[in-house]
């Protein structure tokens, strides 16, 4: 029975938009968004700088209105509700701390504007400085802070009021690599642990996927997909997804014929690939056939059993990358291709020499098939 109250609660839709528009200046900035968030989801909204997808995470906060549409928070309409009455707080990119305020008082600032005794507000601060790390910390002043400790403090000062719904606008994009990869694992962690729901903006395809339950690619704009971070990076819906998420190659194919439920594709004008045809192509169709750069194999020439069907290119460049050897290939129609494998020393086929001529080849399945959209 506690089980199953628990699952009711974490299946509570949060967060609903219905054909959301916003214009600024008569152009369109956000257009026609409509998607639902469940309780206690992590999700990333992931696209490339001008997207909309800060504009939209405002319209959440209530710091934007929308031009056209509703916005949704525990199935109550809140276009017209103030920020400081939707249960939805955020946490920004330089995490604007309090300076003259140490972290103790930063964390508890919002919680005394509100009038609480301060017996609640000491037992309240104590407990969420101990949830993210900082109950050794809360004499310290922000600038005896790292990077890491500064946002956790932005983060309990957000979550003290118990919110439905935390934003986090690109709340790493300050730290350098090493610390923001520690940040994004303590980030999925302590949202488990606070069982809050979660939006973060991003534009780092890495961040986005790796502490998110579930992706928001948009371009222009527009949602270009939502799914999981699998589904988005295995399985995108089209190529602007395909292209932004990660690294890819894309090779032209068209369709020579259909038997039965197989289709024949010519690949590059170069090699005939034979598909399962689920989804119903038609002789002379353009197609584009899609492998990310882990998916491909290279050989040279002479350890190549066959020549038959496979990609021939020359070698431009290699990269060490420790795990990984990354080359660039330029096939013979001058198409650039990149090609991640596992290092292997003992493998002679990977001292490969610039100019060298090898074959691609992959295994059957592993590609993306989507129509051309020229």
């Amino acid at each position: 029975m506690l089980e199953d109250i628990k699952k009711l609660k974490k299946n509570f839709l949060i967060l609903e938009l219905k054909n959301v528009c916003k214009k600024f200046q008569g152009e369109d900035i956000i257009s026609d968004i409509t998607f639902s968030i469940n309780n206690g989801e992590f999700i990333s909204i992931l696209g490339p700088s001008g997207c909309g997808k800060t504009t939209l995470l405002r319209l959440i906060g209530g710091f934007e209105t929308p031009d056209l549409g509703d916005i949704y928070i525990k199935k109550t309409r809140v276009n017209d509700v103030t920020p400081s009455n939707r249960k939805v707080n955020t946490v920004f990119q330089n995490y604007a701390l309090f300076p003259h305020m140490n972290v103790y008082e930063n964390i508890a600032f919002g919680l005394r504007v509100e009038g609480e005794d301060d017996a609640y507000i000491d037992k309240e601060v104590k407990k969420i400085a101990e949830k993210v790390g900082l109950d050794k910390l809360l004499l310290r002043m922000p600038n005896q802070l790292s990077g890491g400790q500064k946002q956790r403090v932005a983060i309990a000062r957000a979550v003290i009021k118990k919110p439905h719904i935390l934003l986090l606008d690109e709340p790493l994009s300050a730290l350098d690599k090493k610390l923001r990869q520690k940040m994004q694992i303590e980030l999925k962690q302590l949202q488990k642990s606070l069982g809050i729901t979660f939006i973060l903006v991003t534009h780092d395809q890495e961040e986005a996927l790796s502490v998110a339950d579930k992706v928001i690619v948009m371009g222009d704009g527009q949602i270009e997909q939502i799914g999981t971070p699998r589904d988005v990076y295995e399985s995108p819906t089209n190529l602007f997804v395909a292209q932004f998420v990660g690294e890819i190659n894309v090779f032209d194919a068209e369709v020579l014929a259909v038997k039965k439920d197989q289709a024949e594709l010519l690949i590059e004008d170069e090699i005939v690939y034979i598909i399962k045809n689920k989804k119903g192509y038609k002789a002379k169709e353009k197609l584009k056939v899609l492998f990310r750069p882990e998916d491909l194999r290279t050989e040279t020439i002479k350890d190549s059993k066959t020549l038959n069907n496979v990609l021939i290119g020359k070698v431009e460049d290699t990269t060490y990358k420790g795990a990984t050897l990354d080359s660039t290939v330029i096939l013979k129609n001058g198409k650039v291709i990149k090609v991640s494998e596992f290092f292997d020393e003992d493998d002679a086929y990977f001292d490969y020499k610039i100019g060298e001529n090898v074959t691609i080849s992959w295994i059957e399945g592993w590609e993306v098939i989507l129509k051309d959209e020229k």
